[in-house]
């Protein structure tokens, strides 16, 4: 396929109908001429998909309709066809079912990088990208989005650690720091530290098993007991002494302090009636 400065209209009269011997109409707006080279010959099916690239760099879209195709500017092109992860010729719509990968996360990756900005949608209820555009954006996007799509938890160690005497959320800030795993540190691709509050465990997620044995390591240390979670509370009803007089004495026992003595009256004593007057 070789052109030098043709006209658009006489490139896609080539193609389309004198090569393919496909049907098809023109835009009367579609305008622009054409210079391409190729290296080596072109199949049947590539002259299509090279056939959207010269268009799109003029402005135009090669839409498929029913038994014939429709080449219109690119800005008023509706989507003539659909299909499931396939990228079919034409100006159309792709649609990707993800399996491991929010689609709403994928698109903030490959939005503006692996596809044109605004050419990617999220359908979030069934966990679907749609792919808006010609063959050639469609499959580099869903190529992209592929890429992407991976069980990240493939070829992952894993370990479920359960506590005995400490909570998950107070002993995973010191295993990221004795591990250095947070965000920006040495080992934050390393491993991961989970927390399961209602095993009362954390879960150590690593590529390697040698680090997860020493997360068990460090688990097992720092999992020691702590008075303010294990501590028991015991009610005792008081029967024949005032509670509040029964506590400070209990805690003056048990803090190595007396309790103070108590005071007795400092009135004078009335003098003894019966005593006899002392004597001149």
């Amino acid at each position: 396929m070789n052109f030098e400065n043709a006209d658009i209209r006489e490139v896609v009269q080539s193609i389309l109908g004198n090569t393919l011997g496909e049907n098809y109409v023109i835009d009367p707006n579609v305008a622009g001429s054409v210079t391409v080279s190729s290296a080596r010959k072109l199949t049947r099916d590539e002259l299509v998909p090279a056939l959207e690239v010269i268009l799109q760099m003029n402005g135009a879209a090669l839409v498929r309709d029913k038994g014939h195709y429709r080449v219109t500017l690119e800005a008023s092109a509706v989507a003539g066809t659909a299909d499931v992860g396939e990228g079919q010729p034409g100006y159309g719509i792709s649609i990707l079912p993800l399996r491991h990968v929010s689609a709403q996360t994928l698109i903030s990756l490959i939005d503006g990088f692996g596809a044109r900005p605004g050419s990617v949608r999220a359908e979030r209820a069934r966990n679907l990208l749609v792919v808006l555009g010609n063959s050639a954006d469609r499959k580099a996007a869903i190529d992209t989005a592929l890429t992407f799509d991976a069980d990240w938890m493939r070829d992952q160690s894993v370990a479920i650690l359960p506590l005995q005497h400490s909570k998950p959320e107070a002993i995973i800030p010191e295993l990221e720091r004795i591990f250095s795993s947070r965000e920006g540190g040495v080992g934050s691709d390393l491993v991961q530290f989970i927390p399961m509050q209602r095993l009362r465990a954390v879960l150590v997620v690593s590529p390697r098993n040698n680090v997860i044995q020493t997360a068990r390591t460090w688990v097992r240390r720092l999992d020691t007991e702590d008075p303010d979670l294990t501590a028991d509370v015991h009610v005792y009803r008081v029967k024949y002494r005032d509670a509040t007089k029964l506590a400070g004495l209990l805690n003056g026992l048990f803090s190595g302090q007396e309790e103070p003595a108590r005071r007795r009256p400092t009135g004078r004593s009335s003098p003894d009636r019966n005593r006899s007057p002392p004597r001149a």
